[in-house]
């Protein structure tokens, strides 16, 4: 499935400490933010592995990670990767959160895999909590 249609403005922000956090906020006008959460939970799950680059390492996926109860929101999907051409390997973990036309993408980055799914929780809770306030 492509989401290959409509017109977007996207605004992203990033934070770095003990793990990088990145968002991105989509509003989204022609195409349905269902529809995009559908196409990314699509990808994800068809997905085991990925190569980025010729002559780069596998990178591992983790389909539907488990997110906590998110108030506010229209519908959520998550997923986690291993970015192992860095060195030492690391790992990204990434939420959508869809309310009305808006899509907001959220990926923490750490050096193992159940820190970043810990974070992930929590950034992915503050993120449901400001999207349900917004009109």
């Amino acid at each position: 499935m492509k989401v290959d249609f409509g017109v977007t403005t996207s605004r992203i922000r990033t934070w770095a400490g003990p793990v990088i956090i990145n968002q991105i906020v989509f509003g989204l006008v022609g195409v349905d933010a269902q529809h995009v959460l559908g196409a990314v939970r699509d990808k994800a799950r068809s997905c085991r592995t990925w190569v980025d680059g010729i002559g780069k390492p596998e990178r591992e996926v983790k389909a539907d990670v488990e997110l906590p109860e998110l108030e506010g929101v229209e519908g959520s999907y998550a997923f986690c990767s291993s970015f192992a051409e860095i060195s030492p390997p690391v790992w990204g973990c990434e939420a959508f959160l869809v309310r009305g036309d808006l899509v907001v993408g959220l990926r923490v980055v750490s050096g193992d895999e159940p820190t970043a799914r810990q974070h992930l929780s929590e950034v992915a809770r503050r993120a449901a909590r400001t999207l349900a306030e917004v009109g």
